[in-house]
């Protein structure tokens, strides 16, 4: 009689398994020991996507390699299907191996009574008779009993690895029957492996009890999943088979996912089918598995958490209740509350001696909050955002992005700058460099960068890490032959860029247009370049009600309306806006400041 399993009947990951060296050991040497005579019951947490299942699979096909059985059930997630169903899909997968004549052997006088527990056994032996009555304590006492000892009888020969996945949906006889089977291990060469989700246990759940009794359990042992490292990332991303720098697009992805290896699967598989791994992880570039796995995790918070989340996440990189409730204008006490329970979730975490601040767990958390709120409600809470904190405020989670006229670009936190020393260095420029502009962000904005000799590259300010104050940066955008950065504004929404070249003429176009690219790329045409209507002389993220001045290198000024430019496609030419003499070129473009008129 075969009692194994194929590695087939437990869906390895084709995907690449890196790292994990503690977590593997943990459970060879479970494996070993109940392969010994002393069984054992390994929980295996962590949030999804993690590895989790991965990590079972692995061990599985380890065991199956050394002639081991191995059984795999899963939870069923909306809480319909039959009781005891994880351990119903396990055994069938060992009855398709055995044959009717190995069930019947294992099961033996057993059987009537296993068949409560197990109904699939009379899909092999359906001559069964009835068991009438199990519904009391001391009959499902019998029940459990009669289920464990058949387990150490298939156990005996070889040993036994059963995996139930995704425990944490089982139905309670399920979570029962575990329990029991964990008390009575004793010298059963059984391992029992089952994954959980560690971010969807609650109090009332039937499952918190289940780990607290397994908890006390001498057999028991515990093993929790976290992300992988960024050397891990680089090396997942080389055993992916894909062509490109794996340290560079490892380091990039661990940023975006923590480690985590579903999200860091979803994005790189979208970024190869996109041809943009070159061009890095920026644009918004989230696939819809992750967006729908980020939402469901939200949802479960409810309504006015998510809400709170929302706002959050246009924040930046540091959450505090106190800031967040007077911009929901709200109660700090429950908006405290709210954090602290999504950090329970993994959706935030607590940062390290900060107590009582938050940062979103993954980059893409924060992404795909801030996708998901309209453009007319997100231009609404950044308006809220900004009369919230003054800008005396350094510890507001804001940042301060320096651009250069070499296509650097570089981030620091406001904080860095609270300080009672005057001339704090910002930028380590390199000498043939120097600084173009200096915005004041969330951490969360969008970049758009624009080149003298017109090209534009739009991208997440999420794809540039935060720096200390002394540092030069990082590539935002390649410049070719002599050109070089004219501009650095922020995206805002329902706006247009407008551009005016040296000779006079303008256009602008709006900011859709610009498509979301990786850092680091050449960009895009923003106007068609004709030698007599000159190079760009100035860039501006502008709206209809605003007004601009252009200045001269003469010294000549005037303002101008910016509803009176032409909007006007891309790659188009411009209109003359401003006439000039035969030697005057327009040297600058500022905008009008409203509050000062």
């Amino acid at each position: 009689m075969d009692q194994g399993a194929s590695t087939a009947d437990f869906h390895p990951s084709t995907t690449p398994f890196v790292g994990r060296a503690h977590e593997r050991s943990e459970l060879r040497c479970a494996l070993e020991a109940a392969l010994g005579g002393s069984g054992r019951v390994v929980l295996v947490g962590g949030e999804p996507g993690i590895g989790k299942t991965h990590l079972a699979a692995v061990i599985a096909g380890e065991a199956v390699s050394g002639g081991v059985p191995v059984w795999w059930g899963r939870g069923w997630e909306d809480g319909t299907a039959p009781v005891f169903w994880p351990w119903n899909v396990a055994l069938r997968r060992w009855m398709q191996h055995a044959g009717d004549e190995g069930v019947r052997r294992a099961a033996g006088d057993l059987a009537p009574e296993l068949s409560h527990v197990f109904p699939v056994l009379r899909e092999h032996m359906p001559g069964l008779p009835e068991v009438q009555e199990w519904e009391s304590d001391q009959a499902r006492f019998r029940l459990f009993d009669a289920v464990s000892r058949f387990l150490g009888a298939v156990a005996l020969p070889a040993g036994l690895m059963v995996v139930l996945d995704d425990v944490h949906w089982a139905d309670r006889p399920s979570l029962k029957l575990l329990e029991f089977v964990a008390a009575d291990l004793r010298d059963a060469r059984l391992l029992v492996v089952a994954t959980y989700r560690d971010t969807e246990v609650r109090r009332d759940d039937a499952f918190f009890d289940t780990l607290s009794r397994l908890a006390r359990e001498p057999s028991t042992r515990r093993v929790l999943v976290d992300g992988l490292t960024a050397a891990h990332c680089a090396q997942w991303v080389a055993l992916a088979g894909v062509r490109v720098d794996s340290e560079a697009v490892g380091e990039s992805l661990y940023r975006e996912t923590n480690g985590n290896p579903f999200f860091l699967g979803e994005i790189l598989r979208l970024l190869a089918s996109e041809d943009k791994l070159e061009t890095g992880l920026a644009g918004g570039l989230v696939p819809h598995n992750v967006r729908e796995v980020v939402s469901r995790r939200v949802d479960r918070l409810g309504a006015e958490c998510r809400r709170t989340l929302g706002v959050a996440a246009l924040l930046g990189d540091t959450l505090d209740a106190a800031i967040l409730a007077e911009i929901l204008e709200t109660n700090r006490a429950d908006v405290a509350d709210q954090l602290r329970r999504a950090a329970s979730d993994r959706i935030l975490v607590e940062l390290p001696g900060q107590a009582g601040r938050f940062g979103f767990a993954h980059a893409l958390i924060r992404r795909v909050l801030v996708d998901e709120l309209e453009p007319s409600a997100r231009a609404e809470w950044h308006e809220r955002i900004a009369a919230v904190l003054d800008l005396d405020d350094y510890d507001s989670g804001r940042f301060l992005v320096l651009g250069t006229r070499n296509g650097m670009v570089k981030k620091t936190a406001l904080a860095e700058y609270d300080s009672p020393r005057v001339g704090l260095a910002a930028i380590s420029l390199r000498e043939d460099d120097e600084l173009i502009g200096v915005k004041l962000t969330t951490g969360s904005d969008e970049l758009l960068i624009v080149s003298r000799k017109g090209q534009a590259i739009r991208f997440s300010e999420d794809s540039v890490r935060a720096m200390g104050r002394q540092t030069s940066g990082v590539i935002a955008m390649r410049l070719n032959g002599d050109d070089e950065v004219l501009a650095m504004e922020v995206v805002r929404p329902n706006a247009d860029l407008l551009v005016v070249t040296d000779a006079g003429f303008g256009k602008r176009t709006p900011v859709e247009q610009y498509p979301r690219k990786g850092r680091g790329g050449k960009g895009v045409l923003t106007t068609r370049f004709v030698e007599r209507r000159g190079y760009l002389a100035g860039a501006q993220v502008v709206q209809e009600e605003d007004d601009i001045f252009l200045i001269t290198d003469i010294g000549q000024i005037i303002r101008t309306r910016v509803k009176e430019v032409r909007r006007a496609g891309r790659s188009t030419q411009g209109v003359r806006i401003m006439r000039l003499g035969d030697t005057g070129r327009v040297a600058a473009v500022a905008p009008v400041v409203k509050d000062e008129e």
